[in-house]
């Protein structure tokens, strides 16, 4: 219609720029607002009332998030989503998420340790990423007690979980992040990108390659049973480290 279109991501996440806790909980560190917006429109004011500005040019104007959350936190109560009422608590402040999550399926088992409070971590909790990549992530978590270690990381299918080494449930947690039930101690979790399609064409591709190889094999032996080398020519027997000739000459009478 030869409008002008203003597409603009604040107008999805608008609810999320107004003091709620989903940019913190996605781990959002940097918001990144185009610089021809103007700076009196109600969304840019409340992302610069909110935010910190860090940088500046004629393109982009860069704002940065310092109650952004870690990759990766423990909490110790764990509730059922219930289709999205989990997310709206979330959304509007009334849980705060870094203590309370919210899982579809079965509620695993965590315990509250005595000496969590609402203003700290847990004392002698931490967890570390280790190794970082497009399809894998590694932790090192300790937990007091048996809690939920929340990833910052969109759930989907073909992500599977492991604790120690050994496969455990991957948890839809918060409507979208991935969460591992975690007993206490410490552990190494990690998160792998393992698509049936992906573990299946892998599958198909060794057996192949296998086929092949031996069909080649067979072929090759095949060849050479058909078409034999040439006998190599016989070298000159040595008696006493001299040579034999096999030619007398004649003496001439």
């Amino acid at each position: 219609n030869h409008a002008r279109q203003d597409y603009h991501w604040a107008d999805t996440y608008a609810r999320a720029l107004y003091g709620s806790q989903l940019l913190n909980m996605l781990n959002t560190r940097y918001i990144v607002v185009d610089a021809q917006i103007p700076p009196d429109r109600l969304d840019h004011q409340q992302i610069a009332r909110t935010y910190e500005e860090v940088y500046r040019d004629e393109l982009a104007i860069v704002y940065e998030n310092p109650r952004a959350f870690p990759r990766a936190w423990i909490v110790h109560d764990v509730r059922p989503n219930n289709d999205g009422e989990g997310l709206a608590l979330l959304a509007d402040g009334s849980i705060d998420s870094h203590f309370v999550a919210f899982v579809d399926g079965p509620i695993p088992p965590v315990t509250v340790p005595p000496e969590q409070n609402r203003q700290a971590s847990v004392p002698g909790e931490q967890v570390v990423v280790t190794a970082s990549a497009p399809e894998s992530l590694t932790l090192q978590a300790t937990a007091v007690t048996d809690g939920l270690l929340v990833v910052s990381a969109s759930y989907a299918n073909g992500w599977n979980a492991y604790v120690d080494g050994e496969r455990v449930e991957l948890l839809r947690t918060n409507h979208a992040l991935q969460g591992v039930s975690l007993p206490a101690g410490e552990h190494e979790v990690e998160l792998r990108y393992e698509p049936a399609e992906l573990t299946t064409g892998l599958r198909i591709t060794g057996v192949a390659s296998v086929a092949m190889l031996g069909i080649w094999s067979w072929a090759l032996v095949d060849h050479r049973r058909q078409h034999p080398a040439p006998d190599a020519p016989r070298s000159p027997r040595r008696s006493g480290g001299t040579f034999r000739n096999p030619i007398r000459r004649r003496s001439r009478s």
